[in-house]
């Protein structure tokens, strides 16, 4: 049976190989849901209120001493607000809709036109809702 050694220069310190540093796992680079607005016509299935708090811990983050209602709207036909920014509510999708301003139960099985927009990040989005108009 034959050895081999080799060995390094007198007082020399053997080291280990180095190794690229490990990281931890990052998280995806946070991204902003781009400037949209769509301007809809709906049916509206259900109407909520959302006391001070019970959103807490939801994204996006809502200050806990407001009140927010929704409405949760089937999309019948969806255009952009202007012609610069996305529309992003399309037809046959059913969403929730948030807005600070108190909405009318009187609402629930009519049609309306409205603004809505998707707000928030790759974290949580939110629609928004504005300018409710009841359909005749």
């Amino acid at each position: 049976m034959i050895a081999a050694c080799a060995a390094g220069p007198p007082g020399a310190v053997e080291q280990a190989p180095a190794r690229a540093p490990v990281r931890g796992a990052q998280a995806p680079a946070l991204g902003v849901v781009p400037p949209n607005g769509s301007r809809i016509t709906a049916t509206v299935r259900e109407r909520k209120v959302w006391p001070p708090g019970s959103l807490a811990g939801t994204q996006p983050a809502v200050r806990p001493n407001l009140t927010l209602y929704s409405l949760t709207l089937e999309v019948v036909n969806a255009a952009p607000t202007v012609p610069t920014v996305e529309n992003i509510a399309r037809p046959g999708i059913v969403i929730e809709a948030f807005s600070f301003e108190p909405l009318s139960a009187d609402l629930v099985g009519t049609t309306i036109g409205a603004v809505v927009e998707l707000t928030g990040t790759t974290q949580g989005t939110r629609w928004q809702i504005s300018q409710i108009v009841p359909s005749r």
